[in-house]
């Protein structure tokens, strides 16, 4: 379970990584030390895991913008994008 005290303020997609807020604590984040992503059963709630521990440990949960999913059993298109583009770093 989360709580809204638990989630990130702000998560930001700044291309090669990821601009991470909470409080007073910003982190930027390489694309490379995104492990995985999961979305909540209602896509309301993201939960970013990372390979190694950042200032926010191995993972943070945010509120994404709002998208239109069409079909909710198939994968959020975030995560789907993001995760095609932490492949790409790596390569």
């Amino acid at each position: 379970m989360v709580f809204s005290s638990d989630l990130a303020d702000k998560v930001q997609d700044c291309g090669d990584h990821l601009l991470v807020s909470r409080g007073e604590v910003t982190e930027r984040i390489p694309l490379t030390n995104l492990r995985s992503v999961e979305v909540d059963s209602d896509g309301e709630v993201m939960t970013l895991h990372f390979v190694k521990s950042t200032a926010f440990s191995r993972k943070i949960a945010f509120s994404p913008v709002a998208s239109l999913r069409l079909n909710p059993f198939r994968e959020h298109p975030l995560v789907e994008d993001l995760m095609d583009r932490v492949h790409a770093a790596r390569l």
